[in-house]
């Protein structure tokens, strides 16, 4: 069996004009990561990188330490987070870097296409850039005209002959199949067999119809599993369905308010882990692939502080054993080629990196490459 890994890549480590005007001059994501406070005594914040390396990433020396990091370890290749404000782009030149280097290192899209705010400021309603999804075939076309150039690089990730183009939260698009229609329309007229849309799946919402439109799904990891705890109330899994069908706006407001009532929460990582290969399982029967993400470890606690969540007894260690038993359940099912998505490579400020730091060094990124290609026992 041939296993592909492919971490998300965040692109917030270096500063941009408008993050001074929002945050502050010169700020970026290390601010957060170097000032986080543990919860108690064994709680491991803040995180450091490896010698210190709080690099810049808008340097090109910086994307060619990444791409050799990944290369030496396996990695498949990069998911990068890609920020599109009808027509107004941000953080853009880590992929752009990424595409005019000369290196092999594969990659594709996620779209993160959520309005930004201050939630994790806890200010109520305080949005730095809306999100206007409408159905307007000219900033669609614009759209796909910048991403044209990244799908037609032959280091793209295709499956299917066609370029994945993964979409972060496909239930605020409100018009989904006018929007996937009108792009595999796009690409087919430039060349290309269509465009491979896989959706994200953080939570479950309230219009299952709207995966319909996609060629696959992901489960996006650890909201997924997160957010289907098995402590949560009846009521309240009901009430969340239905704040998933509010328009945006709606959702933002009210999701801030209920972090001002948020207090920080452990996950225990084993049993997460058993969940994940759980619902993994039951996924391989569906009618549309499903294809899985896995976190490394995760601690959002540089972003919520005394509100956030976060692993306990996990070790890059269990990390490897984990993701050898899952697999070796695809394996066993007869997968000859799987695609695994990693969250993440960089996201330092969620705790979710492959990177390495001065406590773990190497570990998680040797796990992954001593089990690139395994075939089960």
């Amino acid at each position: 069996m041939k296993t592909n890994f492919i971490p998300f890549y965040f692109p917030q480590l270096h500063s941009i004009p408008e993050n001074d005007i929002w945050w502050g001059k010169g700020y970026t994501d290390w601010d957060r990561v170097k000032t986080a406070a543990p919860h108690s005594e064994n709680h491991y914040q803040p995180r450091i990188p490896l010698n210190r390396n709080y690099y810049d990433q808008s340097l090109e020396e910086t994307q060619q330490w990444q791409i050799r990091l990944a290369l030496q370890y396996k990695i498949y290749g990069f998911n990068f987070y890609h920020y599109w404000f009808g027509g107004k782009l941000l953080l853009e030149k880590p992929l752009q870097n990424f595409q005019k280097l000369d290196h092999t290192l594969k990659y594709c899209i996620t779209w993160a296409n959520e309005t930004w705010t201050k939630r994790w400021e806890g200010h109520l309603n305080q949005v730095l850039i809306r999100q206007n999804h409408r159905l307007d075939e000219k900033e669609w076309e614009a759209h796909f005209n910048y991403l044209l150039p990244f799908f037609k690089d032959k280091r793209y990730i295709t499956i299917d002959q066609k370029p994945v183009f993964c979409i972060y939260r496909p239930d605020i698009l409100t018009d989904v199949h006018q929007f996937i229609e009108f792009f595999q329309n796009q690409a087919i007229k430039n060349g290309l067999n269509g465009i491979y849309f896989i959706a994200l799946k953080a939570y479950e919402p309230k219009n299952k119809s709207i995966y319909d439109h996609f060629d696959a799904i992901m489960r996006f990891q650890p909201r997924d599993i997160f957010g289907r705890e098995d402590d949560k109330k009846i009521l309240r899994k009901k009430m969340e369905l239905y704040l998933r069908a509010l328009p945006e706006r709606y959702q933002i407001f009210l999701s801030e308010l209920a972090l001002k009532f948020q207090t920080h929460r452990g996950h225990d990582y084993d049993r997460f882990w058993l969940r994940l290969t759980d619902t993994a399982k039951k996924d391989m029967a569906a009618a549309k692939p499903i294809y899985q993400s896995i976190p490394v470890d995760w601690d959002n606690t540089p972003r919520y502080g005394e509100k956030s969540h976060y692993f306990f007894n996990y070790s890059p260690e269990k990390f490897k054993s984990h993701v050898k038993n899952l697999l070796e359940m695809f394996s066993n099912a007869g997968q000859k080629e799987i695609y695994i998505f990693v969250n993440a490579w960089n996201e330092w400020s969620e705790g979710a990196y492959l990177e390495p730091d001065e406590q773990d060094l190497f570990k998680p990124l040797e796990a992954l490459q001593a089990l690139t290609g395994y075939g089960g026992k």
